[in-house]
């Protein structure tokens, strides 16, 4: 093969894939001539620990916290809407009322009671 160079291919990275580079601060220190051994990473994430509690009191308190935490992010979401949330709430409960209201007769006690019709033919 005509033009290809040995070992270019293996250089190559594609474009998607990040390029490893060695520390700055270490080649410089290792320049100097320094024996100092210098962690520079770059910003990493910590690790995150997970504590079980195995205690009956704890895990109520753990539970009462998860639950607290729960209605301070629902409050904090109906609050500012609260008050059309009320007036939605109450027409709510005047439009069942007045239904449950017109379902029944409530005008029988004012009108007069019929036990008996007479009919009676004019000679």
């Amino acid at each position: 093969m005509i033009g290809v160079v040995p070992g270019a291919a293996s250089r190559r990275t594609l474009s998607y894939t990040s390029v490893r580079r060695g520390s700055r601060g270490l080649r410089k220190c290792a320049a100097a001539g320094h024996n100092e051994i210098v962690f520079d990473h770059g910003p990493k994430e910590f690790p995150v620990a997970t504590l079980l509690v195995r205690e009956p009191v704890a895990r109520a308190a753990v539970l009462l916290g998860d639950l607290r935490r729960w209605v301070a992010q629902r409050w904090s979401w109906l609050r500012p809407r609260s008050l059309p949330v009320l007036f939605a709430a109450a027409g709510t409960l005047v439009v069942m009322l007045s239904a449950d209201f017109l379902a029944h007769d409530h005008g029988h006690h004012l009108r007069p009671r019929i036990d008996r019709v007479t009919i009676r033919i004019a000679p």
